[in-house]
C-alpha cells in the first residue's frame, strides 16, 4: 500500500517501488533557502532507494519559477548517478514552455499523466491477475507483455511438432488458439505500454494475426479437401486347390 508525506508546498508518496513528488504552487512564493532546506530533504530520501524511481508531478502548477526548476534539475542529477529514473507528468502549456527554455523538454521524460510516467519508470499503475514483477522493483508490468511471446513460442513448437506428442500432430486448432493469444495480448500491450515494449507488442500481435490467419487457411483447405474413396486392395492370396 502506497504511504503519503504530505506537507506542503509539496506532497511526497512513497509506492511499492516508486515514488511520487507532487510540487504544490505554493513552492513559487516562498524563499531560496527554504527551497534549499526541500531539496536536501528530498535528496536524503531518495538516496536511500538503491536506484530510485521517481515521477514528479507538476499537474497542479500553471507556472513555474527559476527556483522550482533549480529544484527539480538537483534532484534528476542525485538520481542518474544512482542508476535510476525520472519521469515528469505536466499538461499546462506555460509550464512546458518553461521547461523548453531551461532545455529540459529534450533531456527529461514528459508524460500527460500519472499512469503513464509510472508505466514509464517500468511499473504498473493497476494491480491485477495480469501484473507480474519487474526485475530490479517492486512493481509490476503487465503479465500480458509475456503472454504474447509465449504463446507465439508455442506457435513455432507446434509448427515443428518434432517433439509434440501423437495427439498434437493435427496443430491446426492449437495453431489458432495460440495465434490469437499472441494477437490479442500484443495488441493490449502496444495500446498501453510505450518505447521499446510498444514496438515488440506491436510486433507480437502482427505475428499472431498472421499465424491466426494462416492456421485458419490450412483448417479450412483441409476441411475442402476431396477424401479418398481409393477401395482397399483385395487379398492377393487364393484358395488351395482341391486334392486330386
Amino acid at each position: 500500500m502506497a504511504t503519503a508525506d504530505t506537507q506542503a508546498p509539496y506532497s511526497l508518496e512513497n509506492a511499492n517501488g516508486y515514488s511520487i513528488l507532487a510540487l504544490h504552487p505554493e513552492l513559487n512564493d516562498i524563499k531560496w533557502a527554504e527551497i534549499e532546506r526541500i531539496g536536501n530533504d528530498l535528496v536524503n530520501k531518495l538516496n536511500a532507494d538503491a536506484a530510485p524511481a521517481w515521477l514528479v508531478d507538476l499537474t497542479s502548477l500553471n507556472y513555474m519559477g527559476s527556483a522550482m526548476v533549480a529544484l527539480i534539475v538537483r534532484l534528476w542529477k542525485a538520481i542518474k548517478p544512482r542508476n535510476g529514473k525520472m519521469v515528469v507528468v505536466n499538461h499546462n502549456e506555460l509550464v512546458n514552455e518553461v521547461l523548453e527554455t531551461a532545455g529540459l523538454a529534450s533531456v527529461w521524460t514528459i508524460v500527460d499523466t500519472r499512469e503513464q510516467g509510472i508505466r514509464r519508470l517500468g511499473f504498473s499503475s493497476k494491480k491485477s491477475a495480469f501484473a507480474a514483477p519487474v526485475a530490479g522493483g517492486g512493481g509490476g508490468a503487465p503479465m500480458l507483455t509475456y503472454i504474447g511471446p509465449i504463446a507465439l513460442i508455442i506457435a513455432v513448437g507446434v509448427l515443428a511438432q518434432g517433439a509434440l506428442p501423437p495427439a498434437l500432430k493435427d496443430p491446426g486448432l492449437l495453431l489458432l488458439l495460440c495465434g490469437a493469444l499472441g494477437a490479442v495480448a500484443g495488441f493490449i500491450t502496444w495500446k498501453r505500454e510505450g518505447g521499446s515494449r510498444k514496438n515488440m507488442a506491436g510486433a507480437v500481435a502482427v505475428a499472431g494475426v498472421l499465424i491466426v490467419c494462416g492456421a485458419g487457411w490450412k483448417m479450412w483447405t483441409d476441411s475442402s479437401a476431396p477424401t479418398s474413396t481409393t477401395p482397399a486392395p483385395a487379398s492377393s492370396s487364393t484358395p488351395a486347390a482341391p486334392p486330386q
